[in-house]
């Protein structure tokens, strides 16, 4: 048996498939496999490529400081276990993955809800937004 035949067998993984038919007709078949298997991987591929294609389009929350610039950019939010996670970069440059606890999550809640003037920004919001919306498309 030749070195091709004992790949081939190897790859095909039947020693009987060898025997009934020639070789061309094995090399056929083993293209038309790593075809297909090339197709399946490369849907993989695009939905990465997509997803990637989306991460880019969104635009993170940027929380600046008094002076304009960004001190940090918030990309997801999310919960892992019982913690908040927070990702995002601080100073435009270091990735960074933060946690909230549930005590300081329950502190901030109850700092959002003590101050009135947040609670009325957030019913205020939809206003602001058509407002800001209206001067962008006038000038």
């Amino acid at each position: 048996m030749s070195w091709r035949d004992r790949l081939l067998m190897k790859l095909m993984g039947n020693k009987i498939v060898l025997r009934l038919m020639s070789i061309p007709i094995v090399m056929k078949i083993l293209t038309k496999e790593v075809q297909a298997f090339s197709r399946v991987t490369s849907l993989f591929s695009r939905n990465k490529e997509k997803k990637m294609a989306e991460e880019e389009e969104k635009k993170p929350v940027c929380i600046v400081n008094e002076a304009g610039a960004t001190v940090m950019d918030v990309n997801s939010m999310g919960r892992e276990g019982d913690k908040i996670v927070i990702e995002g970069r601080m100073m435009g440059a270091w990735p960074s993955q933060m946690y909230v606890s549930p005590e300081d999550a329950w502190r901030m809640v109850g700092m959002m809800i003590k101050n009135r003037a947040i609670i009325f920004y957030a019913f205020s919001l939809p206003f602001i937004l058509l407002k800001r919306r209206k001067g962008k498309t006038g000038q």
